[in-house]
C-alpha cells in the first residue's frame, strides 16, 4: 500500500431501524486533502471491503473515500430488529 496510509475506519449508523456500516478512508498524514468525497458502491452479494485497495490508492491521491455496506450485505443490517 502507500506508505503513511492508515486504512479504513469502519463507522455503523442508523437509519430507518436499520445499522449500516461504511469504510471511510481518509487521505494519510501530509497529503493534500482534494475536498471531494468519493463514494464507492458495492454489487450484489459483495461488500465494501472490494474496495479497500481502490480506496487506499484514492486517498494516496487526496480523496475522502466513503464504502458502504448495502443493506444485507457485509455488516450492515438485513432487516430492523
Amino acid at each position: 500500500g502507500d506508505a503513511g496510509a492508515a486504512g479504513p475506519r469502519v463507522l455503523r449508523r442508523a437509519a430507518r431501524g436499520l445499522t449500516f456500516a461504511l469504510r471511510v478512508t481518509e487521505p494519510p498524514e501530509g497529503v493534500a486533502r482534494r475536498g471531494h468525497t468519493l463514494v464507492l458502491v458495492h454489487g450484489l452479494h459483495d461488500a465494501s471491503t472490494t474496495f479497500d485497495l481502490v480506496a487506499e490508492r484514492l486517498a494516496g491521491a487526496g480523496y475522502h473515500v466513503i464504502a458502504p455496506d448495502l443493506r444485507g450485505f457485509g455488516a450492515s443490517d438485513w432487516c430492523s430488529a
